[in-house]
């Protein structure tokens, strides 16, 4: 027994070495991705809300608590993110990452789109 709970810790101890040593790096396709994938989530979280309240969900910050989405990934930097949803559940989030990616959720679903198409864009 004291034996096979030593082999354990020795392979958990080698499996966290490899990973620590494994350094991932980032690519412009998978910053993107991530970004997509952030604002998906944060589109079924404010229809969530919506679908508890049966109330529209006003214009809120993406990271509010309501949400439950404060992070995004070392990679991921978000400047800005606001989801709402109108009187009939149709959510809206526009986002910017990294200060070039620019993701609109909307009716024709979640895609990148320039920073200047975004609601309240530059």
């Amino acid at each position: 027994m004291a034996d096979t709970e030593e082999r354990l810790k020795r392979i958990f101890t080698l499996a966290l070495l490899l990973l620590s040593a494994c350094k991932r790096e980032a690519t412009p396709a998978s910053t993107e991705a991530e970004a997509l994938d952030y604002v998906r989530l944060v589109r079924v979280a404010v229809s969530n809300a919506y679908y508890e309240t049966g109330k529209a969900v006003p214009p809120t910050p993406c990271t509010d608590d309501l949400f439950g989405m404060k992070k995004t990934s070392k990679f991921l930097i978000l400047e800005r993110c606001t989801a709402q949803t109108d009187a009939a559940g149709n959510a809206l989030i526009a986002a910017v990452f990294n200060g070039d990616i620019a993701v609109l959720s909307d009716a024709q679903g979640v895609r990148r789109v320039p920073v200047s198409e975004l609601p309240g864009g530059k």
